[in-house]
């Protein structure tokens, strides 16, 4: 008897498995790895730095992607789909998670979402609506990926090391360790106390330091609670140090306090444990002083780095150090850009409100960085944690958010008045200008007392976001003659030229540069520095800005294309 099948069987049994071939290959894809916030780690075409997914065909055939679907949302698998494009085995494929959504094939592809770094669902869907693979919600931190090892088939894992477009060849992290627990709040006391460290994962080892420095398992091992006192009556350590080696004048330079300034005590504290990422470090500020929180009468700001971040000769920014040449203009403290950049946390304590961010701290400002009391530029960024400040830092006004900030020492004013700058911006606040917001702080730097400084906003791209809702990307933004700080100088050069090449005793002339300026907001910006006898202005402190479009007279202030004046450092005024 034949066991040959009949011919329309065999067809049948052939179609059978061409329909499903997509499928079954489509099993040999997985998601190999992922990022959700991505800082530093690795920039796109454009010099971004976004998420990013990695595809891998662990599996020993080619497969179509055309179709396939890649998503963060369980109800929509499709919500952005690959073109015609082959993944061969054994290749990774880095997609872009940005939201630029670009599916050209022969540039880099991009995703028209992105991904939280709060956690939530990744998923691959095959043409046929067959899930393929899946990475369930789970917060991922900065610079951190999180994927499969072995590549392809493993269990999920936390990589400190990413591996995008690579083999998951790093070490491996089963997960990260929750923050550790401090038995009291940060803040004032009037008495001494006993500190509590614990870990919701008994297995967990707690490190701390009181120093300012990154815990890690080095440092100090807690086994037994903290006593916090009031710490003033110790030796000064930090205000000891020379902070400038020229006196700027005499009265401004340098000197040693007259006896012992106020202290706090600066825990930072981690957890570690064997196959675990360590937890995010907690720092907290404590102050016991006899009168507690009455010992000062504004707001305190408590800022916690590394010794070696301010004071180092080589690396420090508040010192003179390797830079420092002979001369007014040399010093660390000289030096800018992101290179100068130190990883700090920021307590800030008011009556409204209590926050602790890990941030970046620069030097701020010109002649005043020889200053022995510096001002600090405070940069929120996801590469420490948060994107932004997201609180009231200024009451009166009602943005809850800020990019950036600005712990400034009043300038010029310095060891005058400490608000010079502060009172005359707000007695011209009700003109045609933008002025800046003013809190003034105590200030304490790695636990001891450092003056007075005042929160103020900064003027940049992003201010000018916040403040006008106009695009960042597309402005003109410059200082001094025409110093380009965004954008270009074009068109505010050929305005100059305009104005000095023809006569605006014309109408017509004159009407030709009010499409350029605006002419309110000039008037007052300019009869504000006469009247304040602003000494150190116009060929310094002058910034001015427009939105690069053509002149519109029934857009919105701000937004109609012509050149606006910013009133700031204002600190030699008012007889100074």
């Amino acid at each position: 008897m034949s066991t040959r099948l009949p011919r329309v069987v065999c067809l049948h049994i052939f179609l059978l498995l061409f329909i499903s071939l997509p499928a079954i290959l489509s099993q040999d894809l997985a998601i190999n790895e992922m990022m959700a916030s991505n800082a530093t780690t690795i920039n796109d075409e454009d010099g971004d730095f976004e998420d990013w997914i990695e595809l891998y065909n662990y599996g020993s055939l080619p497969v179509d992607l055309e179709g396939f679907g890649l998503s963060d949302d369980y109800g929509s698998p499709f919500k952005w789909v690959f073109p015609a494009m082959v993944l061969n085995p054994g290749d990774l494929l880095l997609v872009w998670a940005s939201g630029k959504d670009r599916t050209n094939t022969d540039s880099p592809l991009h995703t028209n979402f992105s991904i939280s770094s709060d956690g939530e669902e990744l998923i691959l869907t095959s043409p046929d609506d067959i899930r393929v693979d899946e990475i369930p919600p789970i917060p991922v931190p900065t610079d951190i990926s999180y994927g499969r090892f072995p590549d392809g088939t493993g269990d999920l894992y936390f990589f400190s090391q990413p591996t995008p477009g690579q083999v998951n060849d790093t070490e491996a992290w089963s997960g990260i360790l929750e923050k550790n627990n401090f038995s009291h709040n940060p803040g004032f006391y009037t008495g001494d106390f006993s500190l509590e460290l614990s870990h919701a994962d008994n297995e967990a080892v707690i490190y701390y330091t009181l120093d300012g420095s990154v815990p890690d398992a080095s440092s100090l091992e807690y086994t037994s609670a903290i006593t916090i006192t009031d710490r003033s009556e110790e030796e000064n350590q930090h205000s000891e140090i020379p902070t400038t080696s020229v006196l700027p004048p005499e009265w401004r330079g340098w000197k040693p306090p007259e006896g012992r300034v106020a202290k706090s005590t600066i825990i930072r504290a981690t957890a570690v444990k064997p196959g675990f990422l360590n937890s995010p470090v907690t720092s907290a500020t404590y102050f016991v002083f006899p009168g507690g929180r009455e010992r000062y009468a504004m707001d305190v700001v408590s800022i916690i780095t590394d010794h070696d971040h301010l004071f180092s000769d080589a690396t420090g920014i508040y010192v003179p150090g390797d830079s420092y040449a002979g001369s007014h203009s040399t010093g660390n403290y000289h030096n800018r850009g992101i290179e100068w950049e130190r990883p700090a946390s920021i307590e800030f304590f008011a009556d409204d409100m209590y926050f602790q961010q890990d941030i970046g701290i620069r030097i701020h400002g010109g002649w005043t960085r020889r200053d022995p009391i510096k001002s600090l530029r405070l940069y929120a960024r996801s590469e420490y944690g948060e994107s932004r400040f997201n609180y009231q830092i200024f009451p009166d006004l009602p943005y809850t958010s800020y990019n950036r900030l600005l712990l400034r020492q009043s300038g010029n004013d310095w060891a005058v008045t400490m608000f010079r700058d502060a009172a005359v911006q707000s007695l011209a606040s009700h003109l045609d200008l933008d002025t800046q917001a003013y809190r003034p702080t105590v200030v304490f730097l790695n636990g001891e007392y450092w003056g007075i400084k005042n929160f103020r906003e900064r003027y940049d791209r992003h201010y000018l976001e916040r403040v006008y809702g106009i695009d960042p990307g597309n402005i003109d933004l410059l200082t001094r003659q025409n110093t380009i700080i965004e954008g270009d100088n074009v068109h505010y050069n050929q305005m100059v030229d305009f104005i000095a090449g023809n006569d605006l005793g014309s109408d017509e002339n004159l009407s030709q540069v009010l499409e350029m300026m605006d002419i309110n907001n000039f008037l007052d910006y300019y009869s504000s520095q006469i009247y304040f006898q602003n000494t150190d202005w116009p060929s310094n402190n002058i910034d001015f800005w427009r939105l690069r479009v053509d002149y519109n007279p029934y857009a919105p202030k701000g937004h109609d294309g012509r050149w606006r004046w910013l009133l700031y450092d204002v600190d030699r005024a008012l007889g100074l």
